[in-house]
């Protein structure tokens, strides 16, 4: 409360005060003595009147003053929210991924990536999608053949179908041809930054390991692992879909075969229970 509405507050009680002392002091009077009293006791009624016109203006201004001051806070918080989207989406492009090894990535259509022919292939996509679809059929499933089989192509018709679905979380289709794609150390960064986009309380998880340590998706492969992919999913395994996926595709096309079965290692490894 302002000291001017407190004022005016103050002058009503003693305009109130008056009224009430003068209408005591007519009870039992003569009539004629009352009616002579009677224009002090209007006047102080019109003295009410003016000053609780005068408290209605101050407390709408207060009102006014009040929304102005939360619409001020509410656009300052918008502010900041605003610049913490933008450290946070930064925080996720400093890890340099990959997005050209996103299954329908632009790069996709050179390298002349995309669905199997109707009809074709049919058998070993649906063994694939059933697989995704259930829940006590393992976490890993690993797809081989000789080279020209058409693993790629089958792998891309089982991630859109998985995309349409909304349970695809990230993809990684390694490639020889393109420098970011067939290094393994950009794997994990990249498959980190897609479940970022999958899941908001992943990213929100992630960014907290990237605002303790901006360049974990530097170290080796299975500090990567541990910082950028496990501690985040574990942390927030309640708020996501049952049975998500993520697909590596042509592993064997990376440069260096060491870091390669590392990164087997890691997926495989029985250590860590994930939900994906």
């Amino acid at each position: 409360m302002t000291n001017s509405v407190r004022r005016i507050y103050s002058d009503l009680i003693d305009e109130a005060r008056k009224v009430a002392e003068k209408q005591t002091r007519a009870t039992g009077r003569l009539l004629i003595d009352a009616l002579d009293g009677s224009d002090e006791i209007l006047e102080c009624y019109r003295r009410i009147d003016g000053h609780l016109e005068r408290l209605a203006v101050g407390i709408i201004n207060m009102i006014v003053c009040v929304l102005t001051k939360l619409l001020q806070r509410n656009a300052n918080l918008s502010t900041l929210s605003a610049v913490n989207r933008q450290i946070m989406e930064q925080r996720l492009l400093n890890m340099s991924p990959s997005r050209s090894a996103i299954y329908n990535s632009a790069e996709s259509q050179d390298l002349k990536r995309g669905d199997c022919a109707p009809g074709t292939r049919e058998l070993q996509i649906k063994l694939l999608v059933d697989w995704a679809r259930t829940s006590e059929a393992g976490r890993t499933c690993w797809m081989n053949g000789m080279a020209g089989t058409g693993k790629t192509t089958i792998s891309y018709t089982v991630c859109s179908r998985l995309d349409d679905a909304c349970v695809l979380g990230a993809s990684f289709f390694c490639s020889r041809v393109i420098p970011e794609c067939r290094q393994v150390k950009c794997i994990i960064p990249s498959i980190a930054y897609q479940l970022a986009r999958f899941s908001i309380p992943f990213q929100r998880a992630l960014d907290r390991v990237l605002e303790t340590d901006p360049d974990a998706h530097t170290r080796a492969l299975a500090i990567q692992y541990k910082k950028l992919i496990v501690g985040p999913l574990l942390e927030v395994q309640k708020s996501l879909p049952a049975d998500f996926v993520v697909v590596i595709d042509a592993l064997d096309e990376c440069d260096n075969e060491d870091s390669i079965g590392q990164i087997l290692e890691l997926i495989l490894s029985p250590e860590d229970i994930l939900p994906i």
